[in-house]
């Protein structure tokens, strides 16, 4: 999967078809939504050109047929056979954080984005062409870089990109990036290790009461991986819970010119942990910046002063 404009991404695909030949197709978004399917059920490589795929049954068809060694093939005018199948899927799109429905448990994804090249070179897809043998060559008689470690050969950790961060993040539902972007405000104004909130307070003072608890309590587990906080028998606990807030009174922009604001609220708070909204870079940092403060002289009064 690539992104970028004047990238290549044509040139690349059509490289891939002067080296497969009839074993690899190219075709637009409507052929994947299309239940006919002949044209490239029997095809090695199958490159999609300005990829836009946001239908789910056509997002879950691609995932389910990147592992899978069958397809039903459905032809015009004839039965459905089932065949075996050998495909792989390259989507190239511009649209790089919405090409594709991502989440952070899809793994088959392998998305890479291509930097624009200094310069441009017209003939490149032909000088390529002529490369191509010799490229075989060289693949035919290299050792394997990496073992198969899933049904994708590659491990998760190893196709793991920014590029997939950032779509994974494009993907998030609006109510999953409003609640990060406050829990992690929280983290950076205050030294707590965990924030107890109810889902009645995220949807008071985070949301703006636009969405339920029982939709803010499964996006939060979903998203988040967090729970209720429960006793030792694994039962939830209602306490008391505390939402604070900092609100800035300069006209100056001063960081240490504010006011803390809570509002306490009992009920079943479910538990953030800092470690889980801050890298542990940016805990790093603020741990430095706390040691650089309380490192500095505190100015001792003068007894001679007048006041």
């Amino acid at each position: 999967m690539f992104a970028e404009n004047n990238t290549g991404k044509s040139t690349f695909i059509k490289w891939l078809k002067a080296i497969f030949t009839n074993n690899c197709t190219i075709i637009g978004n409507a052929e994947l939504s299309n239940d006919f399917n002949a044209g490239w059920a029997t095809r090695l490589i199958i490159a999609c050109e300005e990829s836009f795929i946001e239908k789910k049954p056509v997002i879950e068809k691609i995932k389910a047929l990147s592992t899978g060694d069958k397809i039903v093939m459905n032809q015009k005018g004839r039965d459905h056979v089932e065949v075996d199948f050998f495909g792989k899927f390259i989507l190239a799109s511009n649209n790089e954080d919405s090409f594709i429905i991502a989440g952070k448990k899809d793994i088959r994804y392998w998305v890479c984005k291509v930097p624009v090249p200094a310069a441009d070179r017209i003939d490149m897809l032909n000088a390529m062409i002529e490369e191509i043998p010799h490229f075989l060559h060289f693949l035919n008689k290299r050792e394997m870089h990496s073992r198969q470690k899933s049904r994708m050969w590659f491990s998760p950790a190893e196709i793991h990109t920014e590029a997939l961060n950032r779509l994974i993040e494009q993907n998030l539902p609006k109510v999953v990036k409003e609640i990060r972007e406050k829990v992690r405000q929280f983290f950076f104004d205050f030294e707590d290790a965990e924030l107890q909130i109810t889902a009645k307070q995220i949807a008071e003072h985070i949301v703006n009461n636009r969405y339920d608890s029982y939709y803010i309590i499964r996006e939060c587990k979903t998203h988040f991986g967090v729970d209720f906080l429960r006793n030792e028998q694994g039962h939830r606990k209602i306490k008391r819970c505390v939402w604070k807030w900092k609100i800035y009174t300069g006209s100056d922009g001063m960081p240490d010119d504010f006011t803390v604001r809570t509002e306490k609220q009992v009920g079943q708070p479910l538990v953030f942990y800092r470690s889980g909204f801050l890298t542990k870079y940016e805990i790093q940092a603020l741990n430095r910046s706390k040691n650089e403060m309380s490192d500095e002289p505190v100015p001792q009064q003068d007894e001679n002063l007048p006041f």
